[in-house]
C-alpha cells in the first residue's frame, strides 16, 4: 500500500470499539480544543452541508491548528517523561509561540479551496477522542493525528518536526525542570543555582549546553559543575567556537 493509501485507510476507518466493560464516570482528559470543535460543530445544521459562517470558519481553523500543536507538546511530554501539568501547559504555549503563519500556509490554502475540510477533519477528531466517549482510544489517536499532519499540512517527518522543537531554548527549559523534578537526592543548592542561570540566559547558551548534557544522561554530572563552577568554563568555551564559526 502506498503512503498517501496508508494515510487514506488511517483517515477513513472508524475507531476500535469501545470497552464494553468501562464505566460511565471513567475520569478523563478531554482538550478543550476538542471540547471546543465540538460546541462549534453542535452549531450547524444537520443533513445537507452548508457554507460556513466566516467566523465558525476561523474559529474552527485555528482550533484545529492548536489541538495539532497540543498533540505534538503531548508526543514531546510523553518522549521526555514530563508529567507536570504546568511544564506541559509551558511547552503548549511555546509551540503556539514558534510555529508562525508561514508553518500553516499550506494548510490555510487547502481549506481556502475546501472550507468544509474544517467539518471533515473536526468530525474526524472528534470520532476519536469527542466528550461523547467515554473511553477514548489514545493509541488510534496516536495514529490519526500523525495521517492529518501529512494530508492536510503536508508534514511528513514528525521526528524532524519533534528535534526542530525541541531544539527552542524555552522548550528545553521545561524539559530541564522536568528532568530537575525527577531526580531523587539532588542537591537543593545546586538546583536552585541551575533555574536562576536559565532565569538569566538571554540568549540561551546556558539552556542549550545544559540541555546536551542532560539528554546525554549526565545530570548529576551537569548539578556538580553548578555546584563547583566548572559550568562557566563550558559556557565560556561553547562562547568562543561559536564567535569563531561566526567570524568574530
Amino acid at each position: 500500500m502506498s503512503a498517501s493509501r496508508k494515510v487514506e485507510h488511517i483517515l477513513d476507518q472508524p475507531p476500535p470499539s469501545l470497552s464494553a466493560g468501562a464505566p460511565a464516570d471513567l475520569p478523563r482528559t478531554l482538550s478543550p480544543y476538542t471540547q471546543a470543535m465540538a460546541q462549534c460543530l453542535a452549531g450547524l445544521q444537520a443533513g445537507r452541508p452548508q457554507p460556513l459562517d466566516p467566523a465558525v470558519a476561523q474559529r474552527l481553523t485555528n482550533l484545529i491548528q492548536g489541538r495539532m500543536l497540543e498533540f505534538l507538546a503531548d508526543q514531546i511530554c510523553a518522549n521526555h517523561k514530563v508529567t507536570s501539568p504546568r511544564l506541559r501547559e509551558g511547552i503548549i504555549r511555546a509551540l503556539l509561540a514558534i510555529f508562525s503563519e508561514e508553518f500553516f500556509a499550506l494548510f490555510r490554502s487547502k481549506i481556502r479551496a475546501r472550507p468544509d475540510l474544517l467539518v471533515i477533519i473536526s468530525r474526524r477528531i472528534l470520532r476519536v477522542e469527542g466528550p461523547q466517549l467515554r473511553n477514548p482510544h489514545p493509541r488510534y489517536a496516536s495514529r490519526l493525528f500523525p495521517a492529518v499532519f501529512r494530508k492536510y499540512f503536508e508534514y511528513t517527518n514528525l521526528n524532524l518536526l519533534l528535534q526542530m522543537v525541541e531544539s527552542d531554548a524555552y522548550v528545553q527549559r521545561m524539559l530541564l525542570e522536568s528532568s530537575l523534578e525527577g531526580l531523587p537526592g539532588a542537591n537543593p543548592a545546586a538546583t536552585q543555582a541551575l533555574l536562576n542561570i536559565l532565569d538569566n540566559d538571554a540568549e540561551g547558551l546556558c539552556t542549550g549546553l545544559f540541555y546536551d548534557q542532560v539528554r546525554k544522561g549526565n545530570l548529576a554530572v551537569l548539578l556538580e559543575k553548578i555546584a563547583d563552577g566548572r559550568w562557566r568554563d563550558e559556557v565560556e568555551t561553547l562562547r568562543l567556537q561559536l564567535s569563531r564559526l561566526r567570524g568574530g
